[in-house]
């Protein structure tokens, strides 16, 4: 390889592609690259980002296309991109060191190395020069330089700090997330909020298992609160359907712009477990939640499915160069729109506020608002009206039609760019929400006013059943001549190349999606036991479970908190766990964990302490007939076990008198 010129012409990643053309002379992180810094001799610049990153795309512009930067970086220096999407390991170990070094991280992260690999500074978006406060990138880089220059002797490799949760016992639990719940605004702390998906599904199922009166009283309190602004407010895309990334402001009304496949899976799995939940207790939430995972289903359908029946990564916060530029309204182009008689909006505008049009725009702002105005020049981002949960102010039954329009004149702008690799633990994460779906928003579908383009619920379960089989023809490579000399599970793949590093995160979500499969349908259960056997090559004698199976840099332990997906252990106990029970063997015991870092693994451990019922039959059960804490195996009898009680039944009509 020419280390003298960029090596990214080549790349599989969309982000590494878009940096193929810049002057800097930009390396894939592959052990030649690192071997060639070392006998060189060169520091090595580490830029780790993923394709539809903003301020990756804000630093690009700034700094790595500037020549003057580039020649200074080029003689002193190896400069190596990194997709975090491609090599969460990669990006686990440097983002622990950014957050031991400076208490925080983010993307892009710029972090400065040895010539060994030592880290030694790390930083995400600095401006080239500088400006104010902020040293330029640029005198960053000279003293770095000068550091390792008038340096001499060892320096100290940067050793991942070891990850364990304390045991907490069950009754804290719902106090500690108490105590970090926001009361006001929803979700958990006070600045920026993020979809707290793990702890959301944890108490969706912790719900319907609940004793204590005030423990149930402030989980539905949590509940309530956080997936109403999630709902109403700016996380949610309320024209397109799905969720943005996170919202930068506490009261959930400016998001960041980017849309992310393992949001869009989480989200649905929690939307529809809520719809289910609370279709008695609070119709006005369900059905809200409902609507969002039929929504959400379209746009899935819409945006990120291929023809193979695959999912592609995410769409980019940018779009002409403006952050949310797509997604951004001023009331005059939503009257503009909605004001035309033609359903093409090129007929005559009903400039006078009377008939269709006028009562479109009223429809409309009744529900609607505009947000974010003054951060974003005078154009604002929809959200629903504060509301009271009665529903008061709702639309009429014109506002898919309305939706509709809005989509179709959103679609005659610049469109975000699309991250189109496939990656295997996104797309096992959406099988799973798929399967719920299927269970829990096909019945409200007929209330939804359903028609040909309502199809999306009725087909989740085929969806999911060809996503695994997809998935597993795509990325599952037996061993051959040819091949590997034992099965490998594709991390990625893109235009049919794939990326053949594996990590614990694609295995464990594997597992744990034929599971679902296996307790809806039967015939999974090779599958389990595949999956199940490619998470113990991760096991290392030391440190545990392993992120991935390669270790150019130093082996990465996966880790065990749940930011923004489950973990890799987390997805492997709650594995095993469902495989024992469909089995009929008995369980481990996980334990409790720190809330809000560890709730995947806690929801893991409320199905080891019996929080979960076992239904067992001959015949499934109708899901929406059943709590959402419940778990179905095929068995000769009818049996219900809970809390460590067992019950059996002569019959189903016998099991749903008794309240099952």
């Amino acid at each position: 390889m020419n280390m003298e010129q960029n090596n990214l012409q080549n790349a599989r990643s969309p982000y590494l592609l878009q940096h193929a053309n810049q002057p800097v002379w930009w390396q894939p992180w592959e052990e030649e690259v690192l071997k060639y810094a070392r006998e060189q001799g060169k520091p090595i610049l580490v830029s780790v980002g993923y394709a539809t990153c903003h301020w990756c795309h804000v630093m690009a512009r700034e700094v790595f296309s500037d020549q003057e930067y580039a020649d200074f970086l080029n003689q002193n220096m190896v400069a190596i991109k990194v997709d975090r999407e491609e090599r969460p390991d990669i990006d686990q170990y440097l983002m622990s060191f950014m957050i031991a070094q400076s208490g925080q991280g983010g993307w892009p992260l710029n972090v400065f190395l040895a010539p060994a690999g030592e880290p030694l500074i790390s930083v995400t978006y600095l401006p080239l020069h500088k400006s104010g406060d902020h040293t330029g990138f640029f005198q960053l880089t000279e003293n770095v330089l000068r550091f390792l220059r008038g340096h001499e002797g060892p320096l100290k490799r940067f050793t991942l700090p070891k990850q364990t949760f304390p045991p907490m016992a069950a009754e804290k639990l719902v106090d500690y997330l108490w105590s970090e719940f926001d009361r006001q605004e929803g979700g958990f702390g006070l600045k920026a909020k993020f979809p707290p998906h793990s702890t959301l599904l944890f108490l969706l199922y912790l719900r319907p298992s609940g004793k204590k009166e005030e423990g149930k009283a402030r989980v539905d309190t949590m509940l309530r609160t956080t997936l109403r602004a999630m709902l109403d407010g700016g996380l949610y895309d309320h024209v397109g359907g799905g969720i943005f990334r996170y919202c930068t402001d506490r009261r959930w009304t400016v998001p960041h712009f980017e849309k992310m496949l393992y949001d869009q899976a989480l989200f649905l799995w929690v939307v529809s477990i809520a719809a289910h939940i609370y279709r008695d207790e609070d119709p006005q939430l369900a059905e809200d939640a409902q609507q969002a995972g039929i929504e959400t289903l379209r746009m899935v359908e819409r945006e990120f499915k291929q023809e193979d029946g695959l999912f592609v990564s995410a769409f980019d916060a940018e779009a002409g160069g403006e952050e949310g530029g797509s997604y951004l309204w001023s009331t005059e182009e939503i009257e503009e729109v909605l004001s035309q008689d033609d359903f093409r909006f090129s007929g005559k505008a009903d400039t006078a506020g009377s008939g269709a049009g006028g009562e479109r725009i009223r429809s409309f702002f009744d529900e609607y608002e505009l947000a974010g105005l003054r951060e974003f020049g005078g154009r604002g981002h929809i959200v629903r009206r504060r509301r009271e949960a009665s529903g008061a102010g709702r639309a009429g039954p014109s506002m898919r039609e309305i939706k509709t329009r809005l989509r179709a004149a959103r679609k005659e702008r610049s469109q975000p760019s699309c991250d189109d690799k496939i990656l295997t633990a996104p797309n096992a994460l959406l099988g799973i929400a798929l399967i719920h779906a299927d269970r829990y928003l096909v019945g409200g579908e007929e209330n939804a006013g359903g028609d040909s383009e309502d199809s999306s619920a009725m087909e989740a379960a085929a969806w999911a059943r060809k996503l695994f089989s997809g998935l597993e023809a795509a990325h599952l490579v037996h061993p051959g001549k040819d091949g590997p000399t034992e099965t490998v599970l594709a991390h990625s793949s893109r235009g049919g190349r794939l990326q053949t590093d594996q990590f614990l995160e694609d295995a464990a979500s594997m597992a744990l999606f034929a599971t679902f499969l296996e307790e809806d349908y039967g015939s999974y259960r090779e599958a389990i036991d595949r999956y199940l056997q490619l998470v113990e090559g991760f096991r290392h004698p030391d440190l545990g479970l392993l992120s991935s199976l390669s270790q150019e840099l130093v082996p990465v332990p996966a880790t065990i908190y749940d930011s923004p997906v489950p973990s890799g252990p987390a997805m492997v106990d709650l594995s095993r766990l469902r495989s024992d029970i469909l089995k009929g063997k008995e369980t481990a015991k996980p334990g409790y964990s720190q809330p809000a870092a560890a709730d995947f693994r806690n929801l893991a451990a409320l199905v080891s302490e019996g929080g979960f019922r076992v239904v067992t039959a001959p015949e499934p059960f109708p899901w929406e007939r059943l709590s959402a804490n419940t778990i179905q195996v095929h068995g000769d009898r009818i049996r219900d076990c809970y809390q460590g009680i067992c019950r059996e039944y002569s019959d189903r009509n016998e099991f749903f008198k008794s309240g099952g």
